[in-house]
This record gives C-alpha cells, sequence and structure tokens, in this order.
C-alpha cells in the first residue's frame, strides 16, 4: 500500500479541517515547503496537496507552492482544488503536478471530466467521492447532493475509470478511525478500481487494516501532524 502525505494550504499556511469544515480550519506551525521537505526526508513519495483557497474561490490560488513543492523536492504530487477549467488542468501539469484530483466536474459534468481523461490518460486523473451517509458532497464539502456513491462510481467503472480518492467526511481530520466498512463495500461491488483512502488515520494499526483489505493507498495528514504517527514507521508501506 502506498502512503501519500497531505498538505492542505489556506491563506499560504499549512492547515488542517476537522469534519470537512473549512471555516474552522487548524493552523500548523510549520510551511508547506518545511512539511513537504520532512515527508521526503522520511521515505514519503508520494503527496497529496489541497488548495483551499482556491476550492473556495472556484479557480486554483496556490499554483505557486505547487511550483516550488516540484522544484525543490522529488515528491510526486497529486494536487487538487479548484480545478473546473481545461486551463486549470493544463496549468496545474505545468507547475509541476503528476495527477490531479477531480471531484465537483466528476460529479455534474461527466463529459468535462471524462474528456480530461481522454486527454491527460486516466493514471493523471483521480475521481474523488467526497460522501457523508454515503451520498457525494461537493464544492468544497459544502454542497449536498443527490448523487449516491455507488451510482457515482458505477457509471465511472463502466467507463474504465481506474483510481479513486474516497473521503468519509465524517472522519475527515478527526482521528476517529478510517471508514473500513465503506472501503470494503466499495472493494467487493468494483474490485477493479485502485483506491486512495482518505479520512480518520490516527495510527499505524489503522494503517495496516487499510493494507489488509485492498487499499491501494492512503492518505495521511493529521495523525502525522498530531504526532500519533512517525513518518520512520510509514517506511515499510511506501
Amino acid at each position: 500500500m502506498k502512503i501519500i502525505g497531505s498538505i492542505y494550504i489556506k491563506n499560504n499556511a499549512t492547515v488542517r479541517a476537522t469534519y470537512g469544515d473549512l471555516e474552522k480550519c487548524e493552523i500548523y506551525d510549520r510551511s508547506p515547503i518545511e512539511v513537504a521537505k520532512d515527508f521526503e526526508d522520511n521515505g514519503v513519495k508520494l503527496l497529496y496537496l489541497v488548495d483551499l483557497d482556491g476550492v473556495v474561490a472556484k479557480s486554483p490560488k496556490n499554483f505557486h507552492a505547487l511550483e516550488m513543492i516540484s522544484e525543490f523536492t522529488d515528491l510526486k504530487i497529486n494536487f487538487t482544488g479548484g480545478l473546473y477549467q481545461n486551463e486549470d488542468l493544463g496549468q496545474a501539469f505545468v507547475r509541476g503536478a503528476d495527477l490531479v484530483t477531480i471531484a465537483s466536474v466528476a460529479a455534474y459534468d461527466k463529459e468535462l471530466f471524462m474528456s480530461w481523461v481522454l486527454s491527460w490518460g486516466r493514471k493523471k486523473i483521480v475521481l474523488a467521492c467526497d460522501v457523508n451517509d454515503h451520498f457525494l458532497k461537493i464544492g468544497g464539502w459544502k454542497e449536498n447532493s443527490k448523487i449516491h456513491i455507488f451510482d457515482h462510481l458505477e457509471y465511472y467503472y463502466s467507463k474504465g475509470i481506474r483510481y479513486i480518492k474516497v473521503t468519509d467526511i465524517s472522519k475527515e481530520g478527526s482521528l476517529a478511525g478510517p471508514s473500513i466498512k465503506l472501503y470494503k463495500e466499495i472493494i467487493k461491488k468494483f474490485p477493479n478500481f485502485s483506491i486512495y483512502a482518505g479520512g480518520g488515520v490516527r495510527n499505524i494499526n489503522d494503517l495496516k487494516k487499510l493494507s489488509d483489505i485492498g487499499i491501494y493507498g492512503t492518505i495521511v495528514g493529521k495523525a502525522y501532524y498530531e504526532g500519533k504517527i512517525n513518518l520512520k514507521d510509514l517506511k515499510n508501506f511506501s
């Protein structure tokens, strides 16, 4: 199982949002580049970089951070936040992203999302499913939808999408444990998806459980920031 370090950026600071509430972000005292270097120095190879300013503005606002991390580390960067237009994706890749994660466009403009997959390749486009009680929330987790995750996944599974990122928002930043049951349901229904799991990871034992059920990669954030996970212990997974 792959380990992905996460950095959420808001107002140039490294932050974390609990239960998906972007209005109540906890600010950490290290800059995004410092955190990225720490991940890299401890053997983490993948980074999930979230532009929270871009999420709110519905247009990327932290390409400069993406560019800096790309230039000064060898991390493979998955960038997300505010990606709604063709130009947004093009700029993300030019500025240093290796892949991008898309949520809102995939929910409401399937044709555009699939055109991105065809243009850039399915290895570079990750389908995001951020859910609360099995229904998607989009627009930075602010907008409820009537789209059930299994209906959403069924459509894209039939289109050959390979990589998905699933976050149970009720677990995000909570240190309450990952949504093992949800991931098991998805794996059973859609065995060919490669799943990035996000939300709730507390410790190494949680990572072992996710690895054991067949999760492709797990995003580690708050447990690292709060000292619950030592990065050196992650080398067994990377």
